[in-house]
């Protein structure tokens, strides 16, 4: 039997990119959703990026946040439905202060 593992994943995960490298997507949705909750922590309500080429989605923290509005110029989200970005794994994204690499999000290639 396959792995069924990939039904239950609804988020991209830094793993996804580290040994693939990047991928080019096309926004197609942002939805706030509750997010998080392990480890003791609350859930928390977060946007997350739905693309066109993948049904797993992106949450958005303010460093992915900026990346966006500098990419598409405008901090309306409505505006960049539709547009490519590039997810990229990025070894330098802490958690704390301590280094465990995670999705980053920059400007789709040529």
């Amino acid at each position: 039997m396959p792995d069924l593992s990939a039904f239950f994943n609804k988020f991209f995960k830094a793993d996804d990119f580290k040994e693939s490298g990047s991928r080019t997507m096309t926004i197609k949705k942002i939805a706030i959703e509750e997010v998080g909750g392990g480890e003791g922590r609350p859930k928390e309500q977060k946007p997350v990026l739905y693309f066109e080429e993948d049904d797993r989605g992106v949450t958005l923290n303010k460093t992915r946040n900026d990346s966006c509005v500098e990419i598409f110029g405008s901090k309306d989200s409505d505006k960049w439905i539709g547009g490519k970005v590039q997810l990229v794994f990025d070894p330098n994204v802490k958690f704390g202060s301590k280094k465990i690499g995670g999705i980053a999000i920059a400007p789709a290639r040529a």
